[in-house]
């Protein structure tokens, strides 16, 4: 069995255009998965920085069912 080891990347964006930080922006990044980052906005620039655990930095899409499972999925206890 193999161990995966995982490292802690941090990273910074940068967010462009926002004027101030509000609570309508916060609600809007956490229901888009921002739900770990630390939002601050110093010398006025909005700034969103991670601190993530992970086997590598690169970004895996994430899962999305097939066609055929999802309508397999939805065809359940249906009869024909």
């Amino acid at each position: 069995m193999a161990i995966e080891c995982k490292t802690e990347f941090d990273f910074t964006l940068l967010l462009d255009g926002i004027d101030q930080l509000s609570s309508e922006m916060e609600d809007s990044l956490f229901a888009a998965g921002c739900d770990d980052a630390t939002i601050s906005m110093p010398s006025g620039w909005a700034y969103l920085t991670f601190c993530r655990a992970a086997a590598s930095l690169k970004l895996e899409p994430p899962v999305q069912p097939s066609p055929s499972r999802a309508a397999t999925s939805s065809n359940r206890g249906s009869s024909a």
